[in-house]
């Protein structure tokens, strides 16, 4: 039998971020986070956005300090790092 589509789900899952939206964004953080890693031992999707989540969570605010950690993982010999201000 060929697997069956159906939007009641996605539908509900959509009204309910908004809610959690509309409160405050942080809710709807949460409410995505909550989502994300009910499924993640289940679902690649999931896993690889809580992946990505966790990668963001690591990188600094302060643009920078991101700046600088980039610069000294790049290979400078590939660009021109003066090109876009950031020599």
């Amino acid at each position: 039998m060929a697997p069956t589509c159906y939007l009641e789900q996605p539908i509900c899952d959509s009204r309910l971020m908004n809610e959690a939206l509309a409160d405050r964004p942080e809710a709807a953080l949460l409410y995505r986070k909550w989502m994300v890693n009910s499924d993640a031992g289940r679902d690649p999707q999931a896993f690889i956005i809580g992946l990505l989540e966790r990668s963001l969570e690591a990188l600094p605010d302060n643009e920078a300090e991101f700046t600088r950690q980039m610069m000294a993982e790049l290979d400078t010999s590939r660009f021109v790092a003066a090109d876009y201000d950031l020599s």
